[in-house]
């Protein structure tokens, strides 16, 4: 199972500290979004992935973070399990540059 994985970016320093990205692999390509999400090192949290709490914004940024990560598991699953034949970096990233993925409209509303 491929899972994406956020990190800090630590060689590319910001006034506001550093950017956190989300990366994902599949069949060894490799590709990198950025959150728009700056930290400074000594507020990450390496092992969650997470902001720590000493960041007077972290659970504005951590809940962004989160809501990312699962846009991307379910991206990751629509992929594997409906579009197999689609599954490539590409298309994942179509999907995740997509604002409305996940969003129904009001007529698929209606129809359920």
């Amino acid at each position: 199972m491929i899972i994406p994985t956020i990190f800090l970016r630590k060689d590319q320093k910001h006034i506001k500290g550093q950017v956190v990205y989300l990366r994902v692999i599949i069949n060894r390509r490799k590709k990198d979004f950025s959150l728009k999400i700056y930290c400074y090192l000594k507020d990450w949290d390496e092992n969650k992935a997470l902001v720590k709490r000493s960041d007077i914004d972290y659970f504005r940024k951590n809940k962004h973070i989160l809501k990312q990560y699962n846009k991307a598991i379910t991206i990751l699953d629509k992929l594997v399990f409906e579009m197999p034949e689609k599954f490539n970096v590409i298309e994942f990233a179509k999907f995740y540059k997509n604002k409305l993925f996940g969003q129904t409209n009001f007529y698929e509303f209606t129809l359920n």
